[in-house]
């Protein structure tokens, strides 16, 4: 099942493998450059494939960077508490 999103002002395909949302290496990489250095919150995070096998690494899907599974971790916990203290989701 595919789904088209809208990345890059143009249409890439963004696949679902057993309902888990995934993110193919070469899409991640034009976000990436298209994106440059501006700052980003990486508001969702996917699973990064290659070729139709997956990598260790996640990806932000609004501006490419790519996280290692220790950094994606340590982000998910300080989401929870931030979440926590304040009510409202980070």
């Amino acid at each position: 099942m595919f789904y088209t999103g809208n990345y890059l002002g143009k249409s890439d395909k963004r696949e679902y493998i057993n309902n888990l949302s995934v993110m193919e290496y070469f899409v991640a990489q034009k976000i990436k450059e298209a994106w440059g250095k501006e700052p980003c919150n990486h508001p969702h995070i996917e699973k990064e494939y290659y070729s139709g096998a997956f990598l260790i690494n996640y990806v932000c899907t609004r501006c490419g960077k790519e996280f290692t599974i220790a950094e994606k971790l340590e982000m998910d916990q300080t989401r929870v508490k931030d979440k926590n203290k304040t009510g409202i989701p980070a």
